[in-house]
């Protein structure tokens, strides 16, 4: 194998969000775009919404669930 493509492999395996880790990233998202914005409420409802369905589609497992409560 190439080495860049083992290098780029062990740096994706260390950074990618999955599981309780995607979980608690898209619920801060989502906590942190419920900030209202009154100079620009349809970019602040556009974002609600879109963090709202990312942080949903997360709640999948009681696991990932039981640790975004805990943080």
């Amino acid at each position: 194998m190439p080495f860049g493509y083992m290098c780029l492999h062990a740096i994706s395996l260390k950074y990618d969000d999955t599981g309780v880790s995607d979980a608690i990233a898209k619920y801060a998202n989502f906590v942190d775009a419920k900030t209202f914005n009154p100079s620009d409420i349809p970019q602040w409802i556009s974002k609600i919404e879109s963090t709202w369905t990312e942080w949903k589609n997360a709640a999948v497992d009681r696991e990932h669930m039981a640790a975004v409560e805990l943080i």
